[in-house]
């Protein structure tokens, strides 16, 4: 489902079991999706933070890994 819009999400008993898109249904056991997809069915519970440091010694306590 690679590069293709997402018309609908299809739901049985309260969860997801295929997602259509144009006119092709796609079945699963699991949705894994960026939530502009699904804004009306996601809450926000933490947040991602990523950070490349380039350093001249050795980070304290890490035996120089």
């Amino acid at each position: 489902m690679l590069n293709k819009p997402v018309d609908d999400i299809i739901m049985e008993n309260g969860k997801v079991v295929g997602v259509k898109s144009e006119g092709e249904v796609a079945r699963c056991k699991q949705l894994i999706c960026d939530p502009s997809y699904i804004p009306d069915r996601v809450r926000k519970a933490g947040q991602v933070i990523r950070i490349i440091c380039i350093l001249s010694h050795p980070i304290k306590n890490t035996n120089d890994a």
